[in-house]
């Protein structure tokens, strides 16, 4: 076989007269230079250090407002709201019921003596009760209850909830329209009924007006003749 000679590829070089400050990349399939323009690497270059600014900036601004705003978890407390002791003064001003209205609420509604959440909660019904009945007396926070259940947050929301799945499971159907119960001549009924009293109420404070116009009327008689006469 003869040898073939294959003529050498010759090698761009760079010009002589070109400017000093000519930037060249070297590519890595073959001895190509690609040379770029320098403003073009300039601007390249500062957009670099602009995306590098703005990042060290907003990692700085992250870190000092995670910092700042951060927010201590609530401690605790270690003991318990003691229902037995609980005063009744105290239980109508948190909850809206006393401590017998309680017990007896807990008897009518049928709950249970213990019950425990899906992630195994235990608490006492009458603690669930009185969690949601707060939560109803007063838009209030968790965060604001651990001192008085001395429970945690997330605690007293997954009890919460769970007492108000157990009572809408348990007396939803109450709520829902009993045609058997509630008629339309009951309905009727009361109409006429709250008519009656409205008329009846209507009339006694026309009545009760008249008489304080008559009495009035009866003074100011009785005070011109005193001063006639006198």
């Amino acid at each position: 076989m003869a040898y073939q000679h294959r003529p050498r590829k010759r090698r761009r070089r760079r010009n002589d007269d070109s400017s000093d400050d000519e930037n060249y990349l070297r590519s890595d399939s073959d001895d190509e230079r690609i040379y770029f323009a320098p403003a073009t690497t300039n601007a390249i270059s500062k957009l670099c250090m602009h995306i590098i600014i703005m990042v060290v900036i907003a990692c700085l601004l992250d870190c000092e407002y995670t910092n700042t705003t951060r927010l201590d978890p609530p401690l605790i407390p270690g003991h318990r709201l003691d229902f037995q002791n609980l005063d009744g003064m105290q239980a109508e001003y948190l909850f809206r019921f006393g401590v017998e209205d309680l017990q007896r609420l807990i008897v009518h509604l049928r709950f249970p003596l213990v019950m425990r959440t899906s992630q195994r909660d235990r608490y006492l019904s009458i603690e669930g009760l009185c969690i949601v009945l707060r939560r109803l007396v007063y838009p209030i926070r968790y965060v604001d209850m651990v001192h008085l259940f001395g429970r945690s947050r997330e605690a007293m929301s997954r009890i919460h909830r769970h007492t108000m799945a157990w009572i809408h499971n348990r007396w939803s159907h109450l709520a829902e329209f009993d045609p058997d119960r509630v008629s339309v001549c009951d309905f009727q009924k009361y109409v006429y009924m709250d008519i009656i009293e409205c008329i009846y109420q209507c009339i006694v404070c026309l009545c009760t007006c008249l008489l304080q116009m008559a009495h009035r009327f009866e003074y100011l008689c009785v005070c011109i003749l005193d001063t006639d006469g006198t």
